[in-house]
């Protein structure tokens, strides 16, 4: 199956599962979990949580959460995940998590000087069906609502 083909499936099963989600777009200049930039667009869709894309064989769930809602509590809950990285909005190339050397209370710091943080999920969509995809998805929403934390609503506007 296609990406495009993938997310169109994909996003039909969020409104089955009446999730407030936009149209499937075609999006350039998204990069992959390595910061490097795919070649070419990409299907999306975006919920009220976050965007999910698809490109190769992996899907991504970015959520956006402002800076000053981050906690430690949902830090550990995300360091459970091995295909978790945290980074900040403007300056996404500046990974703050996972990188060598992590530290935390420099990554304390930092979010200091950011409105908002990145936290994104990536997975093989050869390795998972649409229904067990979804199930990802609900199980990254929970990661947030169990740390009261609610994501940015990515369907309204950012500055």
């Amino acid at each position: 199956m296609n990406s495009g083909d993938y997310i169109k499936d994909f996003r039909s099963i969020l409104l089955s599962n009446n999730e407030v989600v936009g149209e499937v777009e075609y999006t350039s200049g998204n990069y992959d979990n390595e910061g490097n930039l795919i070649a070419g667009s990409i299907p999306t869709v975006t919920t009220n949580a976050c965007e999910i894309g698809a490109y190769d064989d992996s899907i991504y769930f970015t959520f956006i959460i402002l800076a000053s809602d981050f906690k430690k509590e949902l830090f550990d809950y995300l360091i459970e995940y091995k295909n978790v990285q945290i980074y900040p909005f403007k300056d996404f190339h500046n990974t703050l998590y996972p990188k060598p050397n992590f530290d935390y209370l420099e990554f304390e710091q930092q979010l200091k000087q950011d409105k908002h943080l990145q936290i994104n999920f990536n997975d093989k969509c050869k390795e998972y069906s649409i229904e067990e995809i979804m199930k990802k998805y609900s199980e990254y929403k929970g990661v947030f609502s169990g740390c009261n934390i609610k994501p940015v609503n990515q369907l309204g506007l950012i500055e």
